[in-house]
């Protein structure tokens, strides 16, 4: 599956740096199964691309726990 992550213009990297850093690494180190596979990013949308549909949910709050001022839209 796939979340797309629109960020303002200049930031979208940043963020998907961030989230392969804290998550993509840490599940490899760690043996955590956060289901993030990594990400893509240009310049204001990143794609953060998950293990399955199965995973999203789980995708989902992490990403409410990390930016509590994030909009979600289904």
């Amino acid at each position: 599956g796939l979340v797309v992550l629109h960020t303002h213009p200049g930031h979208a990297s940043s963020l998907a740096y961030y989230i392969d850093k804290k998550y993509v690494s840490e599940q490899l180190k760690n043996n955590h199964d956060y289901g993030i596979i990594g990400t893509i990013a240009g310049d204001d949308t990143a794609i953060l691309i998950s293990k399955s549909q199965k995973y999203l949910n789980k995708i989902l709050s992490i990403l409410k726990n990390e930016f509590p001022y994030l909009k979600i839209e289904n």
